[in-house]
């Protein structure tokens, strides 16, 4: 009796994988058959967003405000563009280090999820003028190296934040502008 249910069951199992084997095939295929998309706009990354968002919660990076009233602005030692609602002047101080003796390595003091290696972290600082980074909102471009190896950097994330294009999520802020008339439905098709 064992040897004959032990045998039906060998054979179903085998019949079985013998479909799943066919399947997985089809579905390679298919897999390789389809066309994936080209990306054709740079879109910021999650780790990104939230490491822009923790360094402006901890104030280290700030925006360079010029008042027509100051002596620097009146003697002209302030950039031209600094007046431009198009463009941010983001000053960006490095992240404290702290070193871990368990695994024998310098940290930053941000959580883990934010935190970059020490070589890709300098590149959001390396030559930075006095006057901090240039970051030009409309174009979506910063002079830092950061950016021009991954083609987007938390100083963008900076400037769009603070000149409103995007909210503390990283998402693009939307305004409605449509008025309700009184007297009348405001009707909306799904």
């Amino acid at each position: 009796y064992n040897a004959v249910l032990k045998r039906d069951v060998t054979v179903h199992c085998k019949l079985y994988m013998g479909v799943l084997l066919g399947r997985l095939v089809d579905w390679c295929r298919l897999e390789s058959a389809r066309a994936v998309p080209f990306a054709m706009a740079t879109v910021a990354d999650f780790r990104l967003q939230r490491r822009s968002r923790e360094m402006e919660r901890q104030g280290l990076q700030s925006e360079l405000v010029v008042s027509r009233h100051s002596v620097a602005f009146m003697i002209g030692e302030t950039p031209i563009e600094a007046m431009s609602p198009d463009v941010v002047y983001g000053r960006y101080v490095a992240a404290n280090r702290s070193y871990n003796e368990d695994l024998h390595r310098w940290n930053e003091d941000l959580p883990v999820s934010e935190q970059l290696g020490l070589n890709t972290a300098r590149m959001e600082m390396m030559d930075m003028p006095s006057t901090g980074w240039k970051v030009d909102v409309r174009l979506m471009a910063c002079p830092c190296r950061f950016f021009k190896k991954f083609a987007c950097c938390t100083h963008i994330l900076f400037a769009q934040s603070t000149r409103g294009h995007i909210d503390l999520f990283g998402r693009e802020r939307l305004v409605r502008c449509a008025t309700k008339k009184p007297g009348r439905l405001l009707l909306v098709k799904a």
